[in-house]
């Protein structure tokens, strides 16, 4: 068997547009090559791997520093879905003009063993593990051939080098790669479109919603001939339409992300489906005890998810770890959740509630403690869940379990800046129909009409509601005969009454509510 060079051609695939950004990942990638003889550049479907890879291997080819005198050598394998046709694969792409015949390894073996190759396998992710085997073959006894590797999973083999991909930056003090290929891809379609004052915020808002990834920019860009940047960004808070395009300059494979994701889906072994499925609850990233508690994560599947870059493990400023999943991927988590029965999709979300109502109590014990500071520092990565969970309880009618959560969220709320942002869901929190089944149950509403109150204050400057709402919490405060919820009580009135310009009438509720101690039942 021998190398014919004559059979090889052009062994990159072209692009009939341009390549955006990414320098900062070439770099990193021509260090990871330098040093590793099997890098394998990992990400989700559409973040962009095989068009990295590309570029790489590109420029690779015509930089004359590179050690490959031999060249680079493109070896497709979306269409391999069987591992007894790697060899097949990775001989065709090599031009080798026998057959493999018995012993396709050794074949390959003695046909690269004093070449200088870049071997780049693209889509290894359905073969991922014969990908593995067959590589650690052929590097094990081909000292100077390297391999870069893309695949939605690691290879698992001696030696790999995974590099996760980031998604495209989105820019804060100017236009990221992410808004750059927007108005690229947009171009496409419309070639006199261009970023203005008048369209950056939204098309900013646009690129940070789809979390930078590539294939989504790319197919939400090519309808930019029929709705403007703040009309896609509507279109996209209503649901999936615009990430999907007949138009856009993609491979039929990517035409949507929906497919994209299926395709991933398909890989997965059934309990691995059902964990993805159920994080789709979690939102703004979790930890192991979260994943386990609520979901029933294991290890091993959260393993094989990190693996498949469907959730990405990131460090926080504590030392400990979290998991984070791109919104898209979320999205379609919470998509299948609709594969299991009403039921069980319930209890789930009630384990989701109890779990970070348990958070929110610990933080309320903690409240004017040495731990005070510790427990806000420790609920402040969750509070998207703590939303999330507080907007189940209020969808489902559950007064008892919104309340409480309001109730425990108190101190915090009050002496914070999210009370502005969640002044609509505290109102729907207090509107709810409600029972006084018990001096807890009472307790919990008067605390979340004290905080709906200055909610009301902050957010829409309506004092007359706030009032109301102080005064509601009084009563029930003195039913329970708890001086310390009747003197926040009167602060309230005393605020709303300063803040509605009568500042004589304030002075006393104000007086009041400063002394706790003088507050007395049915004052």
């Amino acid at each position: 068997m021998r190398f014919d060079q004559a059979l090889l051609g052009d062994p990159l695939p072209t692009y009939l547009t341009r390549f955006v950004g990414r320098s900062a990942e070439l770099s990193r990638l021509t260090e990871l090559v330098g040093s590793a003889r099997l890098v394998t550049i990992c990400g989700i479907g559409g973040a962009g791997k095989s068009r990295l890879s590309v570029e790489f291997a590109r420029l690779s080819g015509i930089d004359p520093r590179c050690r490959f005198s031999d060249g680079v050598v493109w070896v497709p394998l979306v269409a391999v879905t069987e591992p007894g046709d790697l060899p097949g694969a990775l001989a065709a792409a090599l031009g080798l003009r026998e057959a493999a015949g018995g012993r396709p390894l050794v074949a390959l073996q003695r046909s690269l063993a004093d070449r200088h190759l870049l071997l780049v396998l693209n889509s290894c992710e359905q073969v991922a593990s014969a990908c593995g085997d067959l590589i650690d073959g052929l590097l094990r006894v081909c000292p100077q051939v390297s391999v870069l590797a893309t695949s939605r999973r690691a290879l698992g083999c001696d030696g790999e080098v995974v590099y996760d991909l980031p998604a495209l930056g989105v820019g804060t003090d100017g236009p990221g790669d992410a808004v750059a290929m927007f108005i690229d891809r947009a171009t496409v379609s419309s070639p006199s479109y261009a970023l203005t004052e008048i369209n950056s915020e939204a098309v900013h808002h646009i690129c940070a919603r789809l979390d930078g990834l590539p294939l989504a920019i790319e197919l939400v860009a090519s309808w930019i001939r029929v709705l403007s940047p703040r009309d896609l960004l509507a279109v996209l808070a209503e649901g999936a339409t615009v990430l999907s395009s007949d138009t856009a300059p993609v491979d039929d494979r990517h035409r949507s992300i929906r497919s994209v994701l299926d395709s991933t889906w398909t890989l997965l072994a059934e309990d691995d489906r059902r964990v993805l499925s159920n994080l789709g609850v979690l939102r703004g990233g979790f930890d192991r005890k979260a994943a386990e508690t609520v979901v029933g994560a294991t290890l091993a599947s959260l393993s094989v998810l990190s693996d498949s870059a469907l959730i990405q493990r990131m460090s926080d400023s504590s030392g400990g770890g979290r998991y984070t999943m791109h919104e898209l991927v979320r999205d379609y988590a919470v998509e299948r959740l609709a594969d299991f029965v009403p039921e069980a999709v319930e209890e789930l979300r009630a384990r989701h509630f109890d779990y970070f109502l348990s958070h929110v109590e610990r933080v309320d014990a903690a409240w004017e403690t040495d731990d005070e500071q510790r427990a806000l520092i420790a609920l402040e990565p969750d509070e998207a869940n703590v939303d999330v969970a507080l907007a189940w309880a209020i969808d489902a009618g559950d007064a008892y379990r919104a309340l409480r959560m309001v109730g425990r969220l108190f101190a915090f709320w009050v002496f914070s800046a999210q009370l502005g942002r969640s002044a609509e869901l505290l109102s729907r929190v207090v509107d709810l129909p409600w029972e006084p089944s018990s001096p807890t149950a009472i307790t919990d509403r008067s605390r979340a009409l004290i905080v709906a109150g200055y909610g009301a204050l902050i957010a829409h400057h309506d004092v007359d509601l706030a009032g109301r709402r102080f005064h509601q919490a009084l009563t029930l405060s003195e039913q329970v005969a708890d001086p310390e919820l009747a003197a926040s009580s009167l602060r309230g009135i005393g605020s709303a009454r300063r803040l509605s310009g009568d500042l004589a009438a304030a002075g006393p509720y104000v007086e009041r509510g400063l002394a706790p101690s003088n507050v007395a039942p049915g004052c």
